[in-house]
């Protein structure tokens, strides 16, 4: 079964490469829960994730390793957290690592970023959707910070909410950003005194945008 996961991963991520001794990680086949195989990851790896629901929450992702469902599709695969906490996060990891077709949705905290949670960590994602996840703090889908340097690339924010900022997605304090194909939409500010229904920038943030969409998104304060 790992032979033909791996087979599958490679033409679903023909782009990247891997080291020779890197292994695929088939959920949940070889593991049977996305959380038990980003465990099992290290860095070169990657956790290739069958088609279907699973309903889980506080994942960890760690440097340089790839999380894909098996056809590259964000319908393909959905990690619902059921609002019991943050859904993902993603901590001291280099520009190696990789999300790729992956919807994340129903995740809730009381801190930073509901749905995707990044410090110190500059991942590329990519054909993903971050759907009603919840944070009372800043960054309802995601929220990125220190020296974090995201790559975004077909990636729609729908309906999260920040009880702070940043409805849909925060950054703060970060390098850099790139969004490229990035939708944004109906997300929103729950506070009396949030910025960026759609998205927020601290710390003299200035991203590089390539056909990004904001639609129908509301905050207090813009």
């Amino acid at each position: 079964m790992t032979i033909r996961c791996f087979a599958i991963c490679c033409l679903s991520l023909g782009a990247l490469s891997f080291p020779i001794d890197a292994a695929t990680i088939c959920v949940p086949f070889d593991q049977p829960t996305i959380g038990d195989g980003l465990l099992t990851a290290v860095w070169g790896d990657t956790v290739l994730v069958a088609c279907g629901t699973y309903y889980e929450h506080g994942l960890q992702i760690g440097s340089g390793v790839c999380l894909t469902s098996q056809d590259g599709q964000p319908g393909a695969v959905i990690i619902d957290g059921q609002d019991l906490g943050r859904v993902l996060a993603c901590t001291d990891a280099d520009s190696t690592t990789h999300i790729a077709g992956i919807t994340v949705q129903h995740g809730r905290t009381s801190g930073h970023g509901a749905g995707l949670f990044l410090e110190r960590a500059s991942p590329t994602i990519e054909n993903c959707e971050f759907i009603e996840n919840v944070s009372d703090d800043d960054g309802g889908g995601l929220y990125a910070h220190w020296s974090s340097s995201p790559v975004l690339s077909n990636v729609v924010f729908r309906r999260n909410s920040a009880r702070r900022n940043g409805g849909g997605l925060c950054f703060d304090n970060g390098y850099s950003i790139t969004l490229s194909d990035v939708a944004v939409e109906g997300n929103f500010t729950t506070g009396t005194s949030g910025f960026g229904g759609g998205m927020c920038l601290e710390g003299g943030m200035r991203p590089r945008v390539t056909r990004a969409s904001f639609l129908a998104n509301s905050a207090e304060f813009g």
